[in-house]
């Protein structure tokens, strides 16, 4: 069965989903740290609320680091540290 993340053909911005559903995301090159100073703005407390941080794909879909970097190396996305391995981080791609 094929699912939007599997459909994914590349990681597009940094995301975190909160426990409640909602997603708070920014586009490439924003860091997860920028989503947390974003979150303030807007009165959400991603810590108190419980989050899980991630990744938006190309297709707007949200997935965990774990996905994103399956999705990443399936795709041949390109990059900057070729180390990495399990989990995907904003700075293994920009």
């Amino acid at each position: 069965m094929m699912t939007a993340a599997n459909d994914a053909r590349r990681i597009t911005g940094v995301a975190l989903r909160l426990a409640d559903g909602s997603m708070v995301a920014l586009p490439a090159p924003f860091r997860h740290h920028h989503l947390f100073s974003m979150s303030a703005l807007l009165g959400i407390d991603p810590d108190s609320i419980g989050h899980t941080p991630g990744f938006t794909t190309d297709l707007g879909v949200f997935v965990d680091r774990a996905a994103a970097m399956g999705i990443v190396k399936a795709s041949g996305q390109r990059m900057r540290n070729e180390s990495a391995q399990h989990e995907l981080f904003s700075e293994d791609l920009w």
